[in-house]
């Protein structure tokens, strides 16, 4: 295009560069290199009684040569006449005026040195036994088990040991929704820094499954217009809360359910702090069945008698079930009281100006980390994914 654009029928290699990359022509040259990739190598068929030549033994490119070359054996090539645009050797001088310039040359020579001719003996002595019992066209794709990265991570900072809590992406949430459990394998990786490109993988260990949600709370006004020391009114979880409060109720109290371990965090420090020696206790004063979703199926469940009042972390579900309950019910009656081993209340530094504050109710599961269920929304690890320091 250029070349017709300019009048031209002779362009050199740097002005044919310089020309492409002022017009983008190199910008679509990986896409077009990757589809013609794509495509792979398809030998044609083989047809019975008909032989097949390569294209470049037929162009003269490449052909046979005795194994043993004699001193004087040249290679020669000759035109019976030179078209403009061919040139043999180099490019003669101009003639003087009154002198006939020079024939075209139409025959060049080489004539192979010892060395060479020593290389083609060489050659002749090597045997090719190639591997190969037969030959496939390359197939389109390859399966693969799909993969989500799991990208966000807070640090869980314990008296027992700190921890790190990855959060499940929303991909793998939206497709466990759609499919309750499926099999998976939780692997760390790392990019290689030196040597063959690509991501090196190790099984994680010390991990566990985990279920993380948040809820709200606010403090009480005491009579003399200060906040109760250790007691907070639950105002409960958002609607996403709620229907994941209710699916890991109804796993906890399935017939033989896997064992399972509560935590109650708050913010600190840019990470999640779990108190040592906490003393939690979830109370219930509220006998309304007023809620803000009466047909909701657990709400349905909890109609016939089943009286409950407390519970402590200890208790499991009973603490899941009326953390539920107040997240539904629209005429608040919950209380949670915290106090620490040393006496303390909830940290000052989480209420805002509206005296309410963000918790998060951990779950902790023992069930094998080979399979994954919706009730899930994150790991827990060790700071050290690996018991690898090149992992670390």
């Amino acid at each position: 295009e250029h070349m017709d654009d300019n009048d031209l029928t002779v362009m050199s290699l740097p002005d044919l560069l310089t020309a492409m990359q002022q017009r983008g022509r190199f910008n679509h040259i990986a896409g077009m290199v990757s589809r013609f990739l794509l495509h792979g190598l398809r030998l044609p068929a083989a047809v019975d009684g008909e032989e097949t030549y390569p294209l470049y033994a037929l162009s003269g490119q490449q052909f046979a040569v005795p194994a043993a070359l004699p001193a004087d054996f040249s290679i020669a090539l000759s035109v019976d006449s030179v078209p403009g645009w061919l040139r043999f050797g180099p490019e003669p001088p101009p003639p003087a005026e009154d002198e006939t310039p020079p024939p075209p040359v139409t025959h060049i020579a080489y004539v192979p040195a010892a060395a060479d001719r020593a290389f083609v003996a060489a050659l002749a002595g090597i045997t090719v036994a190639p591997a190969i019992l037969r030959q496939d066209a390359t197939p389109r794709y390859q399966p693969a088990p799909q993969r989500f990265a799991l990208e966000h991570a807070v640090d869980w900072r314990r008296a027992a040991g700190d921890r790190r809590i990855w959060q499940l992406p929303a991909k793998l949430q939206d497709q466990l929704a759609a499919e309750s459990s499926f099999p998976v394998t939780l692997l760390a990786g790392r990019r290689q820094p030196s040597g063959p490109t690509g991501l090196v993988t190790a099984p994680v260990t010390n991990a566990s499954w985990a279920t993380r949600i948040k809820f709200q709370l606010r403090r009480i006004p005491g009579a003399d217009g200060e906040p109760l020391a250790d007691t907070y009114l639950v105002l409960g979880a958002d609607a996403a809360g709620v229907d994941l409060l209710e699916a890991l109720w109804r796993q906890m109290t399935a017939p033989a359910p896997a064992a399972a371990e509560l935590f109650l965090l708050h913010t600190a420090d840019g990470g999640l702090t779990e108190d040592a020696d906490v003393d939690v206790l979830l109370l219930k004063t509220n006998l309304s069945t007023i809620t803000r979703n009466p047909d909701a199926p657990l709400a349905r469940s909890l109609t016939v008698d089943e009286p409950l009042y407390a519970a402590t972390l200890a208790d499991n579900a009973d603490f899941v079930r009326l953390l539920w309950e107040a997240s539904t019910v629209v005429s608040g009656g919950f209380f949670l009281r915290y106090r620490t081993g040393d006496g303390n209340a909830l940290p000052d530094a989480i209420f805002d100006a509206e005296d309410s504050a963000e918790l998060h109710l951990l779950v902790r599961h023992s069930a094998a980390m080979s399979n994954v269920s919706s009730v899930y929304n994150a790991v827990v690890t060790a700071p050290a994914l690996v018991d690898d320091p090149a992992f670390a």
